[in-house]
């Protein structure tokens, strides 16, 4: 009893003046039950204001659990003060069917701006 998990993604990230969005799961082929990991990151060259994505009801899986993460990383370099920031949204997924299941893309806002995975 298995089902295959795709992830849509146009060229699999989404990017547009030094924001990047993508997102990935961490295995593609799982049985009923099974956890799978979603995770949506967001990386820029400065900080940024970052709304939590909303998945929305997806068919045949049920959200267990949810973590986020954010990093920031500032340097001086050629004179400039320089600042990148990493967040992450993280999704567990438990497949309640088997088939063929799909996440579809996934609006992210980031400082006003729509993003989609």
């Amino acid at each position: 009893v298995s089902a295959f998990l795709s992830l849509l993604m146009v060229a699999g990230l989404a990017r547009a003046a030094d924001v990047q969005v993508s997102a990935t799961v961490d295995r593609n082929q799982v049985g009923v039950g099974d956890v799978v990991n979603y995770v949506i990151s967001i990386s820029a060259q400065d900080a940024v204001q970052v709304e939590e994505p909303n998945l929305g009801n997806i068919g045949g899986m049920e959200l267990i659990n949810t973590s986020t993460g954010v990093e920031t990383r500032s340097s001086f370099q050629n004179g400039r003060f320089q600042t990148e920031q990493a967040r992450t949204f993280t999704y567990m997924l438990a497949m309640a069917r088997k088939g063929t299941l799909t996440i579809p893309e996934v609006a992210v806002i980031v400082d006003g701006k729509t993003y989609r995975t």
